[in-house]
């Protein structure tokens, strides 16, 4: 009983979180005309993001900087390699 006593609150307070993310509206929305691309137009294309630095808040230390991200067309998951010790946030 005790146990329950604990989760209960827990879960609760999940649930209410969880209801705030579905009830949010998006800020990024699809285009009215978006532009569709050949894929035998795109095949040779590349896109790379280098010296990339990610914090969490404006005043606080990198949690990733610099890094490289470069997808490429064959992966569905991208390849990036930190050029410094990543930081878990603080």
């Amino acid at each position: 009983m005790g146990m329950v006593s604990i989760m209960l609150p827990r879960a609760d307070v999940a649930a209410q979180r969880l209801s705030e993310v579905l009830a949010t509206e998006p800020t990024v929305r699809d285009p009215e005309a978006p532009i569709h691309v050949r894929s035998d137009a795109a095949s040779g294309a590349r896109i790379a993001f280098n010296d990339v630095s990610f914090r969490y808040t404006d005043d606080g230390d990198p949690a990733l900087s610099p890094c490289r991200l470069s997808p490429s067309p064959a992966r569905r998951s991208p390849s990036w390699a930190p050029r410094a010790r990543a930081n878990p946030p603080s």
